[in-house]
């Protein structure tokens, strides 16, 4: 295994985990409209889905957003984090994630 395939691997551990941590807090709760904050590729998007009826799922790199895994209930949107205030109605999610 080289360097970058172990990076990926402990990173999808420490976000998993992040998000466990997350949802223990949650206490099984669900939203209708959610907004994840710099997506990537869209790990963490597969597992906020589980929580979400639908999630926006953004980020400003086109190439790793749409490299995501597709999923109906995902909208991918390329937009800088910065341009989420102007970018969206002030109450259209119920729940915003963004990690790191």
């Amino acid at each position: 295994m080289n360097k970058r395939e172990i990076w990926e691997r402990n990173l999808a551990k420490l976000r998993t985990k992040e998000l466990k941590i997350i949802f223990k807090y949650l206490k099984n709760k669900r939203f209708s409209k959610a907004l994840e904050i710099g997506a990537g590729n869209g790990y963490q998007s597969k597992i906020l889905i589980n929580i979400c009826d639908n999630l926006i799922a953004s980020d400003m790199n086109a190439d790793r957003l749409y490299s995501a895994e597709k999923n109906s209930k995902i909208k991918l949107a390329v937009l800088d984090a910065e341009k989420i205030g102007s970018s969206f109605d002030r109450e259209s999610f119920n729940f915003i994630y963004s990690s790191n």
